[in-house]
């Protein structure tokens, strides 16, 4: 304890003295950022007012990810000062509020129908809509809108119009479906695929290939001793290629390009075509040329942000790549095929680890080009249009946190099951999954981090409200801000129920029976991302992600063949050696999400990224690229976006001159940088390999190491700051002074915290069974605490115990499931207590003839009853309620089981949420468990209590399949996604609604009443 205490204290100093040293220093750090080369765009824009003069600075400035826009610079940066008082919500509007995916299917549409969806979505409490043109809507095909017709440019216009006037943003992709696409790219500017041909030749053999209608990307011949010749140039009439072999045995490599089979997927009537080239240096910008002057007529100015759906597009190649290739990487790669296609034997001047290298070289060159060929030129045009950009960047071949920056909203995603980890089931649904894409924000100052939600998350029709409060208190563990459903299908009034679906969504819709109760949801989602939308990021250390690791390796494993990936062995990896066994592809390779286990998860960044969070530490991935926008300032390390303690490095085998020096630069200047295991072993790529080796090795050499009074680990001084090494990330960061918060070491309590002016905010959930009545000592200094409740929307001064010389505490009381907010204070504030409050006496069941009234929904209403003991509605109401979605009312008089003046109203098993009203009042909106709530005021006898309750839909789509009533097929034509591998399913692969179980529906109780104090 008392080795605890010293820990506490002579850690707790510095995190106090570098937020003090901060405010005094921030006149001095502007200047010191602006005149430096690797400076942060976020301080540089205070001595630019002009917008030209930001724009110029940008074109300078181009290597950087913190991209920016005279808009963006007021709406997409890290909130300042929050407005609110110490007991206050902050202000909450339409980005606060949670958006929803809304898909026209067919953009089938029509003023009366649009107003109407859109008056229900902002009466619910959303924020804004994405707008999604999807396939055609079967059976409605004389309602078809040809996309950016006249007529569709129309109904966008009055949706814009309708927006407005309900207060509610829109987003929308620059395309139908979700890759970018469509009848008007050319060949030359889609999606492409590398194959490889090679021919054996001996003795002077003459060669000759038809090269007639192939799209010939290169060809060169290799020879036995280390020969390159280039066979590339004009061909006669017969479109052959001759060639007679000098003396000895050569190989000709014949790479030819083909358009890959894809299109862009789930396209809109008139948007059938190739899918753009994301790599091309000019495929986007023609293609969004056209598609402006295609919407001309449009009311652009009402669109927030373009979005870019996760990366789904089929190709290992571009047309341009090899050229690109020698201008980046200073070196010609068709004089490198054998490597490249994995065919070392084949060259035996090739060095043994030249397909890694080759290969390294490779994927950081396709990196590069879509960053800048497609992200940069999306966010520009966004940009130029008075819009932002919104783009999720899990799947692509590039690094996620550089193509997660160069946007200004980065979008996450979570996707299957929450209850069931592991492939195939549940692909990937824990909050690290998010980091990638809040880490690239934090780091870059965005100041939105949205997510796409809910996406798979259940069975179809049995995702309960409970169930996407899960989900989304992961996404703002994660650090997400900003929450979009998946989502909502527009359909017309006169569509039979339950109207046209999507298949990969929780059905955020007014037919969908859980709609009842959603606006108590919304509005928690919105109390809880208008705290995380405030004030900066609160993490303390910046982990660097060693890409070069991952991409200086011969073998393709997932990635080798993207298509494969889809098939049925995808989540199955061969064995291969580190350095490559022929393997015949390009070795382009992707980060899908779907497989995150593999090159996150089980590598040492994401072994570190897992105990940091276990053990309380806020943090942040880094990218080499973003690495470069940092400085340094007495003990902290500034980035455009947020301030951090410490930079971290796993075990790194690879890295960047570049990047070392950039550490090194930092520790000079007052930074402390850890190294975890060892310090790294080599350079990614060719050229010049040997004198980059011979760079870094005397570089690391410069290092004068000495023990510390930790057992294992070093230290260098080096300048003003400090590199530690060591192999226990704790032990490194207590000797670096860091300090975790203690208070995860509650069972099944979880937070993220962020700064604001007066202090900081903590966003805390409870996941544990059993509640939490505890005094946390939060690692910052403190003189007041409040406690805000974001699903009541109620705040309070918590208490606290607070005395010289002692670490500040807190008292936090918290039910299974519940989140609250933590606001710290750095002064003294007056306002209503929060209310704690504890048992004092047993609880006592109501009993009593319960009457029950089916008060909303479908197909028919059952009968009323009377209940003397409650059960699910389905036994107890009839057949009829075997097959009812939607609300009943449950009514009981009683009598006060005592004197108390408060007591807690428990329903126990509710199935799925419910409405309370005590006396004509109401008590509450409970949508999860426990189905609890404080009341007060009970009469002596003759109370009323009245519960709505409400149920998923499960049971009345159960019902229509076994009375084989259509309902998918006959509205969607996509609807067969329905009967494929659902991610939510766990009964059948193939959707049988017949199949499933009566779902237990109603208030089974038991239900008590417990006096409180």
């Amino acid at each position: 304890m008392q080795a605890r205490r010293l820990i506490k204290q002579g850690v707790r100093r510095p995190v106090r003295r570098m937020e003090n040293v901060f405010r005094q220093k921030k006149t001095s750090l502007t200047k010191q950022l602006a005149s430096s080369y690797n400076c942060s765009i976020r301080f540089i824009w205070s001595a630019f007012v002009n917008a030209t003069a930001r724009l110029t600075l940008l074109s300078l400035a181009g290597f950087l990810t913190c991209f920016s826009t005279p808009r963006s610079v007021t709406t997409c940066r890290a909130s300042d000062d929050p407005s609110f008082g110490p007991l206050d919500w902050p202000a909450i509007s339409r980005e606060q509020k949670p958006w929803t995916r809304w898909w026209w299917f067919g953009a089938a549409v029509d003023p009366e129908n649009l107003q109407g969806e859109l008056a229900r979505f902002s009466k619910a409490g959303l924020g804004g809509v994405e707008i999604t043109c999807l396939y055609d809507a079967k059976g409605y095909e004389d309602r078809h809108v040809r996309y950016l017709s006249k007529r569709w440019i129309k109904m966008f216009n009055t949706t814009a119009e309708l927006a407005r006037r309900f207060d509610l943003g829109i987003d929308l992709p620059a395309s139908s479906g979700w890759v970018y696409g469509g009848p008007r790219v050319p060949p030359e500017q889609t999606t492409v695929y590398a194959s490889l041909e090679t021919i054996r030749l001996e003795k002077e053999a003459v060669c000759e290939i038809d090269l007639a209608n192939r799209r010939v990307a290169a060809v060169l011949a290799y020879s036995e001793d280390g020969a390159v010749v280039d066979l590339s140039g004009p061909l006669g009439q017969d479109q052959l290629l001759r060639w007679r072999a000098p003396p000895g045995r050569w190989s000709v490599y014949l790479v030819t390009m083909k358009p890959s089979p894809q299109r862009n997927h789930n396209f809109l009537a008139g948007r059938q075509g190739w899918a753009v080239d994301p790599l091309d240096r000019h495929a986007l910008t023609d293609y969004l040329a056209d598609w402006t002057a295609r919407a001309h007529d449009m009311r652009l100015e009402a669109v927030r942000a373009y979005h870019h759906d996760s990366f789904e597009y089929d190709c290992n190649f571009s047309a341009d790549l090899l050229d690109e290739f020698s201008r980046r990487r200073g070196y010609d790669l068709r004089h490198h095929l054998p490597a490249l296609f994995g065919r070392a034997s084949e060259d035996p001047s090739l060095r043994i680890d030249s397909v890694a290298r080759v290969r390294s070289d490779f994927r950081q060159t396709i990196a590069e080009m879509h960053l800048e060929h497609f992200l940069q030129v999306l966010t520009s045009w966004a940009h130029q249009h008075g819009s932002r950009s919104r783009n999720q960047a899990h799947g692509a071949p590039g690094n996620l946190l550089d193509l997660y920056a160069a946007v200004d909203i980065p979008d996450a995603e979570l996707y299957g099951r929450i209850d069931q980890p592991g492939p195939p089931e549940n692909p990937f649904t824990d909050s690290m999954s998010v980091k990638m894409a809040s880490s690239a924000g934090h780091v870059a100052g965005r100041r939105l981090i949205s997510a796409e939600s809910c996406t798979w998350l259940e069975e179809h029709f049995h995702t309960t409200l409970a169930d996407m409060k899960r989900i989304v208190d992961r996404f703002f563990l994660g650090g997400v801000n900003h929450i979009c459903y998946h989502g909502s299908a527009y359909s017309p009034a006169e569509v039979p129920w339950p109207g046209w679906l999507f298949y990969a969504t929780t059905q955020v819709n007014s037919r969908n029976s859980i709609w009842r109760d959603l606006p108590a949801l919304n509005a928690y989602v919105a109390r809880c991302q208008a705290i995380l939308q405030s004030g900066a990021p609160g993490g303390d250390v910046l982990l660097y992600w060693p890409i070069h690791d991952l991409w200086q390796v011969g073998h393709d494993l997932w990635w080798q063949d993207v298509r494969g990936y889809y098939k049925q062995q995808r989540y199955k990896l061969p064995e291969l050696p580190l350095l490559d066994a022929n393997w015949g592809g390009t070795g382009y390779m992707q980060f899908p999400l779907h497989v995150k286990q593999y090159w996150l998860d089980s590598q040492p960044a994401g072994r570190i990224a897992s105990r940091l969070r276990d053990r309380g530490y806020g943090f942040d991935f880094i990218s080499d690229r973003l690495l470069q926008t940092c400085v340094s300032d007495q003990q902290s390390i500034q980035t455009p976006g947020a301030r951090y303690q410490v930079v971290v490095v796993p075990a790194a085998r690879v890295m960047p001159i570049a990047t070392l020096q950039k550490l090194f630069e930092l520790a000079r200047n007052g930074s402390t940088v850890i190294f975890v295991s060892h310090l790294p072993q080599d350079v990614p790529g060719l050229l010049g390999v040997n004198s980059r080796l011979a760079g870094q090795r005397q570089l690391l050499s410069s290092l004068q190491w000495s023990d510390t009074d930790s057992p294992q680990i070093r230290k260098a001084n080096l300048g003003k700051g400090q590199c530690l090494l060591g192999s226990d990330v704790d032990r490194l960061l207590t000797t670096a002074g860091v300090q975790r918060e203690t208070l995860v070491d509650q069972p099944g309590l979880q937070f993220i915290r962020r700064r604001h002016s007066r202090g900081h905010h903590y966003f805390l959930k409870h996941s544990s069974e059993q509640a939490l009545d505890v005094w946390l000592s939060p690692a910052v200094d403190f003189k007041a605490a409040v406690l805000l409740d974001p699903m009541s929307g109620a705040s309070g001064l918590a208490t606290t115990r607070i005395s010289p010389g002692k670490d500040p505490q807190v008292r936090l009381q918290l039910q299974p499931h519940q989140a609250l907010v933590l606001r710290t204070l750095d002064r003294s504030a007056e306002g209503a207590p929060w209310p704690y409050h504890e048992p004092s006496g047993k609880a006592t069941r109501i009993r009593g003839n319960w009457s029950v009234e089916f008060i909303a929904g479908g197909p028919t209403r059952p009968d009323s009853f009377v209940a003397p003991a409650l059960a699910s509605w389905t036994r107890l109401g009839g057949r009829e309620a075997t097959r009812f979605a939607g609300t009943a009312r449950y009514t009981i008089t009683f009598d006060a089981p005592g004197r108390a003046n408060t007591y807690l109203l428990d329903l126990g098993s509710v199935k799925d949420s419910a409405r309370v009203w005590l006396n004509d009042q109401a008590a509450g909106t409970l949508i999860n468990r426990p189905f609890q709530v404080l009341v007060k005021g009970l009469r002596h006898r003759g109370n009323l209590l009245e519960i709505e309750v409400t149920n998923v839909a499960a049971n009345r789509i159960r019902d229509m399949d076994l009375r084989q009533q259509p309902w998918m097929g006959d509205h969607v034509a996509h609807a067969r996604g329905y009967g494929v591998l659902n991610i939510g399913t766990t009964t059948n692969r193939q959707l049988g609604a017949d199949k499933w179980p009566v779902r237990e529906a109603g208030l089974l109780g038991p239900v008590t009443l417990q006096p409180h104090r």
